[in-house]
């Protein structure tokens, strides 16, 4: 009930609200889980066939985060960060 009361579904007709808060209640459990029990999947490979002689643009060509996606965004780096599944870098030693 706990997790069903934290999640917040906006605005829904009832109907949907409804059909949103049992999803919510099925899959506790997986709301649950924190980012620091992520484990690391060493079973897995993964490669990129990438010719040596290929380069690639250096200059990032993004448009500045607005302030909403800051406010969400900010706080799931901090977490992640916290829980080691990456770390911040300065701009100069990005590669």
């Amino acid at each position: 009930k706990k997790i069903v009361g934290m999640v917040n579904y906006g605005l829904l007709p009832l109907d949907l609200l409804d059909c949103a808060k049992r999803k919510v209640a099925e899959f506790a459990d997986m709301f649950t889980l924190l980012v620091c029990k992520v484990k690391l999947a060493t079973f897995h490979k993964f490669h990129l066939d990438i010719p040596k002689e290929v380069t690639f643009l250096t200059k990032v060509s993004q448009k500045p985060l607005t302030q909403v996606q800051k406010e969400f965004l900010f706080p799931v780096l901090d977490e992640f960060n916290a829980a080691g599944v990456m770390q911040d870098i300065l701009a100069h030693e990005v590669k």
